[in-house]
């Protein structure tokens, strides 16, 4: 009985003092953010609600990158980003196609899934719980 009682304290002891070595040792908690810049909007099409020389495409899974690229070549158009989680490129277009052009020249290859305009979406309302955010934010870096 006096033995579990040691082996209790001892495991006590190491639990409280790996702790404090922990706490000693981790950096003081910063939350650096960066300056907030706004993001210039992208000219729309007059009467339009997409960008006027971008597209979104989607290639089909087993197209490889090197055709992926070709294809963009042939359309005389230049990929943007890759948005990885969703497989989709973002692609600009040459100056002299419009963007339903673009579209349809796409979607008449068969290694392209779907093909669509940049579309520019618009918040109407602010989220239900803007006046909240403040709150949430300061719980999470604990001020």
């Amino acid at each position: 009985m006096k033995q579990a009682g040691r082996i209790t304290a001892f495991a006590s002891l190491l639990l409280f003092s790996l702790l404090v070595m922990q706490a000693v040792n981790a950096p003081a908690f910063e939350f650096p953010l960066p300056p907030m810049q706004p993001i210039p909007a992208p000219e729309p099409v007059a009467g339009k609600d997409y960008v006027a020389d971008e597209l979104l495409v989607k290639f089909k899974d087993t197209v490889p990158e090197e055709q992926k690229i070709g294809i963009h070549e042939r359309r005389g158009s230049n990929k943007i980003q890759e948005f990885k989680f969703i497989k989709v490129g973002h692609v600009k277009l040459e100056k002299n196609m419009s963007v339903d052009e673009a579209v349809k020249l796409y979607m008449s290859d068969t290694d392209v899934e779907c093909a669509e305009p940049n579309i520019i979406y618009k918040f109407s309302t602010p989220p239900s719980d803007y006046p909240k955010i403040d709150f949430l934010f300061d719980m999470i870096i604990g001020i």
